[in-house]
């Protein structure tokens, strides 16, 4: 790479990632979990999502209602924190958990909860990042730790026919072109998952085959930010739970979840 983005990296880390994986997540504002689930379990859910939510993986003709394009046959679409997707052994591991307490915090919470999904033939997306710096006119961001990060679990693996992202590991902390650069587009099996700094300047490529690829994608963020990019109030959701799933949970865990709107 060049420039900034010298001899970074996207970073890959096991379920036993350390203080290691924080500080390579810092430098390259990205980085890879392998294998911190089962492949069973991931495979569950995307049957589960086929099952009752086809239109989000293109099994029927029409598209969600509740949708935020995101590119060319690609969208994000909520999903309800509720049975059967009350899914605390996926966004609560203990991995991601100490992770998201070293990025952002230890009062961590959750923004929104959903799916991207990119249908067959979905194009590649413009180059982008997820928001906005805090601070961009005076470039204090190219020193402050991350305020908030994408985490995508694919439900599919990521490879050359389904689609990757292309990541440019350090764009976080600059703000130049970076078109030109080389960039990484790491596969990732099922059971594994990324999470990125929301300022990282990233694209999805292309869905070159015959089947959408679903993520399930989750926006972590410090208690005192809030997304105002990629959602319009009353169009589309956020973050939706059952208080009764979010109950269940442990008091700690429950405080993840004070930005849910609450659907019954």
């Amino acid at each position: 790479m060049t420039g900034l983005t010298e001899s970074l990296t996207v970073p890959r880390h096991g379920v036993d990632a350390d203080a290691d994986a924080y500080a390579d997540f810092r430098k390259a504002g990205v980085i890879v979990f392998d294998q911190l689930w089962p492949a069973a379990r991931i495979a569950e859910l995307l049957a589960t999502l086929e099952t009752l939510h086809p239109d989000y993986v293109g099994k029927v003709a029409r598209r969600p209602d509740d949708r935020f394009e995101v590119g060319d046959g690609r969208f994000i679409s909520p999903l309800t924190f509720a049975p059967p997707f009350d899914c605390a052994d996926i966004l609560l591991h203990p991995t991601l958990v100490r992770f998201f307490s070293r990025a952002l915090g230890p009062k961590f919470v959750f923004e929104a909860i959903g799916v991207i999904s990119a249908l067959p033939g979905a194009a590649a997306q413009t180059l982008h990042s997820d928001g906005a710096w805090l601070f961009g006119e005076v470039g204090l961001d190219r020193i402050l730790p991350a305020f908030a990060m994408t985490v995508v679990i694919p439900l599919v693996a990521m490879d050359a026919v389904s689609g990757m992202t292309a990541l440019w590991p350090g764009s976080h902390l600059h703000d130049r072109d970076v078109d030109t650069d080389p960039y990484e587009a790491p596969e990732i099996a099922t059971g594994s998952c990324a999470a990125w700094d929301f300022r990282l300047r990233h694209r999805g490529l292309a869905n070159n085959g015959t089947q959408a690829r679903p993520l399930l994608y989750v926006t972590v963020c410090r208690p005192f930010w809030i997304d105002h990019k990629n959602f319009e109030p009353g169009v589309n959701a956020k973050l939706l739970a059952s208080r009764s799933a979010v109950a269940k949970l442990p008091e700690a865990d429950r405080k993840r979840f004070m930005r849910a709107r609450f659907v019954d």
